[in-house]
């Protein structure tokens, strides 16, 4: 049997329909299909559980609560003061940052 390097033809170029054949070789050594399938599983019970709609609505009441603050911060102190302590703060960004990634999303 012709051993074929990981992801490459047997003239050396690289494609994606080589990669799925040698997908076996291409495992490190001790990954078996029983490691692999128990990872999916918990893979998928852990999408499933952030992926639910009592996640999403309570980002939803987060992100409300938040530009909510926000408007009242903005409407006593000034934009640039929204823009400081809330707009541009880090937590409000990795709040913001799942429903950025729906958008993207096929």
């Amino acid at each position: 049997m012709h051993h074929v390097r990981c992801g490459a033809n047997p003239d050396g170029r690289r494609g994606l329909d080589n990669q799925k054949r040698n997908n076996r070789a291409c495992r490190p050594p001790g990954t078996d299909l029983a490691e692999t399938a128990a990872t999916r599983v918990v893979m998928n019970v852990w999408i499933q559980r952030i992926a639910s709609l009592k996640v999403a609505v309570a980002l939803l009441v987060l992100i409300v609560c938040a530009l909510a603050g926000a408007t009242i911060v903005e409407s006593a102190h000034g934009t640039e003061s929204a823009m400081r302590t809330v707009y541009g703060t880090a937590w409000f960004r990795l709040l913001l940052a799942p429903s950025r990634s729906t958008f993207f999303s096929p």
